[in-house]
């Protein structure tokens, strides 16, 4: 899944939960950073969102909520 917010790409990979922040460009996609969801089970199917700068996202019966805040 992949969601947009402030010129920034939020992609979320269905088969081990990796969450990675990218930058994109004309000429390539810069990978700023990347982490896992590890919490929840079961397949990683869900559609993340954006509220508020707050990345939400589920996995399972788990809902995570990340702030986009900059400082």
């Amino acid at each position: 899944s992949v969601i947009a917010a402030d010129g920034m790409l939020y992609f979320y990979e269905e088969k081990q939960g990796n969450i990675a922040l990218v930058q994109p460009d004309r000429t390539r996609l810069k990978v700023v950073s990347t982490f896992q969801m590890k919490d929840g089970q079961g397949p990683h199917w869900a559609h993340p969102s954006i509220y508020n700068k707050h990345l939400l996202v589920r996995h399972g019966n788990v809902l995570n909520i990340y702030s986009l805040k900059g400082e």
